[in-house]
C-alpha cells in the first residue's frame, strides 16, 4: 500500500490553500461535531522523523482545547502489558461531541514488533477491526493518517537532528535503528496497512517530504471526511425518523376500522377536543 504510493508526483488537492484557512473551517466543523454529539479520531502514524507532532501541532492549532485532546501512544506500562493490549486505548477514546488525535495509533505494537508472528499479527488485527467497526456504527469518524518519507529523507532528518544540539535529545534508538533497516520496515509497515485498510476506517498514507504540504493535506481531507461524517450521521438519523413514522402510520391509521361511526351528539360535544388532540400529534411529528 505504502509502495504504491507516487511521493514525487502525488496529488495534493489543498495545496492552493492556507494552512490557517483550513485550521478556521475544522474549528467550524468542531462545534457542530459538539452540537450532534458525535465524535471523531484522527490516527496520526508514520515514520519516524516523518513530521507527526508538526502536523499534529498544526492540527490543534484551531481547536477549542475544552473538547479536543492529544494522546501519545508509547511503550505500554507494566501495568496496560498486564491487560488486553486494546485495553489502554478504549480509556483514551474521545467522548461523544469531542475529538481526539492519537500520536501513533492501536497498530504501534504491530509495527515495532518484527518478530510477531502471522497468527498473532492477523489476532490483533482482527480485534482491532472490530474495535474500530463498534466505534463507527456508534457514529465516531474515524480517520487515519499514515505519513510516508523516502529512506533518503529520513536519512537526512536524523543527521540533522544529530547536529542539532537542542534536537539531539529527541532521537532515539529506534530512531536509528528504523533508519538503518528502512526497506526492512518498510515491508512491515506495508503489509500492515494493507491488512487494516478496513472500508469503513481505511488509510490514508500521505507523502510527508514536505511538512508544509502533509500538514495541508492532513488537515484538508480531515475537514472533508469529518463534513462527510456529519452528513452520514444526518442521513441515519433522517432515516431512522421515516422508519418511525411508517411504523406508527401502519400501527395507527392502518388499524382503523372505518365502519365505525359516531353520534351526532357525540361529535358536536367532543369535536373541539379532538380536533386539539390532533393538532397536538401533527406537532409531534413536525418536531420529531
Amino acid at each position: 500500500m505504502i509502495k504504491k504510493i507516487d511521493i514525487d508526483n502525488f496529488y495534493n488537492p489543498y495545496t492552493g490553500f492556507k494552512r490557517s484557512d483550513l485550521g478556521k473551517r475544522l474549528a467550524r466543523l468542531q462545534r457542530l461535531v459538539k452540537e450532534f454529539d458525535i465524535s471523531v479520531l484522527i490516527i496520526i502514524d508514520g515514520w519516524e522523523s516523518s513530521g507527526k507532532g508538526y502536523v499534529i501541532n498544526d492540527l490543534m492549532r484551531g481547536l477549542d482545547p475544552r473538547s479536543s485532546k492529544v494522546q501519545l501512544v508509547e511503550k505500554p506500562s507494566d501495568q496496560e502489558s498486564s491487560k488486553p493490549f486494546l485495553w489502554r486505548f478504549w480509556r483514551k477514546i474521545p467522548k461523544k461531541g469531542d475529538i481526539a488525535i492519537f500520536d501513533r495509533s492501536f497498530y504501534y505494537k504491530a509495527m515495532n514488533d518484527f518478530n510477531i508472528s502471522e497468527e498473532e499479527l492477523e489476532r490483533d488485527i482482527t480485534d482491532i477491526s472490530a474495535m474500530e467497526k463498534q466505534l463507527f456504527d456508534d457514529n465516531m469518524v474515524i480517520i487515519k493518517f499514515f505519513l510516508n518519507i523516502s529512506e533518503e529523507t529520513q536519512r537526512e532528518r536524523i543527521d540533522e537532528l544529530k547536529k542539532d544540539e537542542n534536537g539531539s535529545f529527541f532521537l532515539t534508538e529506534e530512531d536509528l535503528y528504523q533508519s538503518d533497516n528502512y526497506n526492512k520496515y518498510l515491508e512491515h509497515f506495508d503489509r500492515i496497512l494493507e491488512l487494516s485498510n478496513f472500508k469503513f476506517s481505511p488509510w490514508r498514507v500521505v507523502p510527508a517530504e514536505n511538512r508544509k504540504l502533509a500538514s495541508k493535506y492532513v488537515i484538508g481531507k480531515s475537514v472533508d471526511l469529518i463534513q462527510q461524517g456529519i452528513d452520514i450521521f444526518l442521513a441515519r438519523n433522517r432515516k431512522k425518523n421515516s422508519e418511525k413514522r411508517a411504523i406508527i402510520y401502519e400501527d395507527i391509521i392502518g388499524k382503523l376500522d372505518l365502519n365505525l361511526s359516531v353520534s351526532d351528539d357525540f361529535y358536536d360535544d367532543n369535536i373541539k377536543k379532538l380536533q386539539k388532540e390532533a393538532r397536538d400529534i401533527a406537532l409531534q411529528f413536525y418536531i420529531k
